[in-house]
């Protein structure tokens, strides 16, 4: 839907992360959208047959840079949509079309990106949520040497969590040598 509207978007978050990583469940869909306040009326008019979707909660979301939801009827699942611009387009620029099950191929943020992402939200909960250090630990380990550390370096470096990204790479050595 927001494909025929010519936005940029990619799928990031825990759905992302299971499949750089390892699969875990997950309640929401989070999709990362480059939607400008010119197209978010049409954007409104074409996902709002797809289910719930407040419009005056979209418009507010586009033009403050946050997030919206959709909770699709058929499935009830929850979509969050974040409304990006600027540097966060990187992101999207930076994604790979993947196919995340038989026949739905999707552009998922690239694993640097989930694992500097991940470590954003640990340190914005108080470095409290297992769950998301355990998701960068699962697509470090499981990307391995195809991880590019120059760019990983650099994002974590522009995202203020390089000391993180470095603690959790010492961890994952500890982890595999003893």
């Amino acid at each position: 839907m927001l494909d025929a509207l010519g936005v940029p978007w990619a799928v990031g978050g825990s759905l992302a992360s299971s499949v750089h990583g390892l699969p875990r469940s997950t309640s929401d869909v989070d999709l990362i959208a480059a939607l400008a306040t010119d197209q978010v009326d049409a954007a409104v008019r074409n996902l709002q047959p797809m289910g719930y979707l407040d419009a005056d909660v979209a418009r507010t979301a586009v033009r403050t840079g946050r997030s919206f939801n959709l909770i699709d009827d058929e499935t009830i699942q929850k979509v969050d949509v974040f409304c990006v611009s600027g540097v966060a387009t990187g992101q999207i620029a930076r994604s790979r079309p993947t196919e995340v099950s038989p026949g739905l191929t999707l552009p998922l943020l690239c694993p640097e990106d989930i694992i500097v992402q991940k470590l954003r939200w640990y340190a914005l909960g108080g470095l409290a949520s297992d769950r998301q250090r355990r998701d960068v630990v699962d697509v470090l380990q499981v990307q391995g040497a195809a991880i590019d550390q120059g760019k990983l370096r650099k994002l974590a470096e522009d995202l203020d969590v390089l000391a993180l990204l470095d603690e959790t790479l010492v961890e994952i050595g500890r982890a595999t040598r003893g």
